[in-house]
Parts: structure tokens; sequence; C-alpha cells
């Protein structure tokens, strides 16, 4: 058998986590990308209305603005922001600040992208049509870097942190969303194995109404089919009746009108069992076909010494002490005719199993009743299988067919009652005791 896979609960969970962090992935990515196409498109503009507004003051200004400010007091960017103003013979006469160029870059008009000292920076170069005056101003690309990768954290780092509480929110929800398979699973957990009645639609949603038509279709055929092996069980059982009787008359009146011949007595024994196996199914299928019986208190005592007055003369055949030990009024929720099947047959059992000379006992208490021998017993081990139809013990030389303890389950099922086996004595004998609701 292969190993289990994860959980739909986590599995949704893990996929929706996948998702979700993949999708803030991408999306960071491209906000990344918007937002620093936004701050290129603004910085440039800053850097051209820096080069306009330089070109068109009065240059000492220029010069005391510049040079009248405490270093202090200027912004940390402003190391990575400057211009640098050149006469109309390209002599640089001011600047900020911060000096970056000495000269007018070759082929400088408008934007362009330049690496200096390893550092990529964006330049800004503009020519005063009037004075003849030409500026050029910078700016460093670590900036525009730095600020998209602040507006892009601003805005993904409250997703980052709502992660957990967002896991917590789906591992919630998916419970909810997957009652419907949580109940369907339990509606099939609490079935016996004889109830293939359709699985009812209570609130289904359409993603599992397919598995429930497809469950009720299999359970459909299954009984169908077992009620072809019922059907057949019966009809063929029915049918065997009769020519077995008929041999068994045969077998008995050739017996008669000779001296006693072993190989005729082993063939009616032969015969006895094969009838005993053909009531035994017919029984088995009658009782397949019971469901849901009605149960009336029913007195235990009657029914059990009427059943000990049919096997005493078998049991003094072999020796064995067969008795009851039964309170007078012993009533038990059951139907009498049911419960006639199930003490023959556990008597039978009995006896079959029980030496010559040893003995038996039906006993009754206000719990139900007991079935008591000193035969071989059961094993712990075989007590279940034995339960079984065709099931039979260590001890096969015994005359049977290993449907006995199935029928009296069976009967025990149909009434909600408890079978147990256990020893009747430390390792030896068996007890089979059956214990009813009360009446």
């Amino acid at each position: 058998m292969g190993q289990y896979s994860r959980s739909l609960r986590g599995r949704l969970l893990s996929i929706s986590l996948q998702v979700l962090a993949g999708g803030t992935l991408l999306i960071g990515i491209l906000f990344f990308i918007n937002a620093h196409h936004e701050v290129d498109e603004l910085f440039d503009a800053q850097l051209a209305q820096m080069a306009r507004m330089v070109v068109d003051v009065e240059p000492g200004s220029i010069a005391r603005h510049e040079n009248d400010r405490p270093p202090d007091h200027r912004h940390e960017y402003e190391r990575k922001i400057g211009f640098a103003l050149f006469s109309q013979n390209g002599k640089l006469t001011h600047h900020s600040s911060e000096l970056l160029l000495t000269s007018i870059p070759d082929n400088c008009n408008g934007f362009r992208n330049t690496k200096i000292d390893g550092k990529r920076w964006r330049l800004f170069c503009y020519r005063n049509p009037d004075s003849g005056e030409f500026v050029v101003a910078w700016q460093s690309h670590h900036i525009r870097n730095e600020l998209s990768g602040k507006i892009v954290g601003a805005i993904l780092l409250p997703i980052v942190i709502g992660l957990p509480f967002l896991a917590l929110l789906i591992w919630l929800s998916s419970g909810k969303i997957l009652q419907p398979v949580t109940h369907l699973s339990q509606q099939i957990a609490r079935r016996t194995p004889k109830d293939l009645a359709p699985i009812e639609y209570q609130d289904t949603p359409t993603e599992i109404v397919p598995i429930i038509d497809t469950l009720n279709q299999l359970l459909q055929r299954m009984d169908a089919a077992l009620e072809n092996e019922r059907r057949f069980t019966a009809d063929a059982a029915h049918e065997l009746r009769t020519p077995l009787a008929g041999l068994r008359i045969q077998l008995e009146v050739a017996q008669a009108q000779q001296p006693p011949n072993a190989a005729l007595g082993k063939a009616l024994q032969a015969v006895d069992r094969a009838i005993s196996l053909v009531d035994a199914l017919l029984q088995l299928a009658r009782l397949d076909d019971m469901s849901n019986i009605e149960l009336q208190p029913t007195n235990l005592t009657p029914l059990i010494e009427a059943v000990i007055a049919e096997h005493q003369q078998q049991a003094q055949q072999r020796d064995i002490h067969l008795q009851s030990n039964c309170q007078r009024q012993q009533l038990v929720a059951a139907r009498p005719e049911l419960l006639r099947i199930l003490l023959r047959n556990l008597l039978d059992n009995a006896l079959k199993y029980t030496p010559d000379g040893g003995h038996v006992c039906i006993s009754s208490d206000a719990q139900g009743l007991a079935v008591t021998d000193n035969g071989p017993g059961i094993a712990p081990e075989q007590r279940q299988l034995l339960q079984q139809r065709f099931a039979r013990g260590r001890d096969v030389t015994a005359a049977g067919h290993g449907l006995g303890l199935s029928i009296a389950a069976r009967i025990c099922e149909l009434h909600r009652a408890r079978l147990s086996l256990d020893w009747a004595e430390p390792g030896c004998g068996l007890k089979v005791r059956i214990d009813f609701d009360e009446a």
C-alpha cells in the first residue's frame, strides 16, 4: 500500500501560501519596475528644472548660497546631487558643494547615463541660448534605486508581516470548506458492511456530487451482486434439499434390507452432513434478507428447555450430561423463532466438540445467556475468525460445516446483541456468551 499524501487541508494551505508568495514577489517586481520608472521621471524633471534654474540666476547668488550654508545643514542626498556651471568657453565658474565634473562631457546634450569611479550617474546637460553658459546637473542612480526600494518595501512589508495571520485564516477557512468531505467520510464510516443504501445528498457542494454519484453506483453494483449471491445460495440449497432427502430414504431402505453395511453407514452420515449444510445455507439466506426486525419481550427459559429437550437423545447417545441453569422469568428483546435457531446452533456446536462423557450447560441471567462445554475450546487468536462463514477450527476431524457460529453471529447482529467467546475453564472448554439489550 502506498504512503498517504498530505491532507487536502494542508495541501490547500501550502498551495495558497505558495501562490500568495509567488504573487507577492511578482507584484513586487512589477511594482518596483513601475515605481523606478516614475522615480526616474520625477528626478529627471528635477534635474532639468535645477539646470535651468542655475543658468537663470545671478552667478554671485549661487556662490553665496553654496558657500554660506554650513556643512551640517546639508541633506544626506546632497552629496549625490549637484551641478557645475561652465562659461561659454568651457571654463568651470560655479559648482555645488560636491564637485563631480571639472569639464563639459563630450556630446553632452540632454539626459545621459555615465559611470564615474565605478558609480552610475544620471546627467542632464543644458546650454543657455542667451548667455552661452553651459550647466551640467547630476544625480546618483543609487538614490533612485534606494527610493524605489523603499516605496516597494513600504507597500509589501505589511503583506509579509500579515502572512502568518493569513495562513491561520486560510487554515480555519479551509476546514469549513472541506467540511462536506469530512461529513461524507463520517457518513460512510458509520455504515455497516450490509448497509448498501445510496448515500444521501445533504447540502452537498457541486464538486462532491460526482464522488457521491460514483460511490452510489458502486454500492448499487455491490448490492446487486450480493443479492444474486444470496438468491443463488437459497435456490441451490432449496433444490438440493429434496434429492438429498430422497437419497437418505433410499440409503435407510438399503441398509434395512441387508445386514449392516459400513459403507452404507458412512454414506448415510455424509448425506446427513450435506442436509445439515443445506439447512444452514437456507438459514443464512433467510437471515441475510432480514434487517430492522421487530423485537418483543421474550422469555428465555421455555426456549432453552425446548431446545435441550430436542437434543437430549443426541446427548444421551454419547453419555454427555446436558443441563440448564435458568431463571424462571428471564425476558429479553428478541424474535422467538430466531432465538430458537440461535440456541440450536450453539447447542449443536457444543455437542459436536464435547468428548463422550462430557458435559454441556445452558445458563441465563439478567443480561443474557451462556453455553459452556468441556471440549477443546477455541484459542483467543481464532475466536474472531471462527465467526466467519465456513471457518473451521484446528479440530477439523469433527463433523461440521463451519456455519454454526456465523449463523449465531448474524442473529446476534439482528438483535443488536453481543456475542463473545471465552474459556469455560482456564485453558480449556468453550463459553459462548450472548448479551442482549433490555427487553
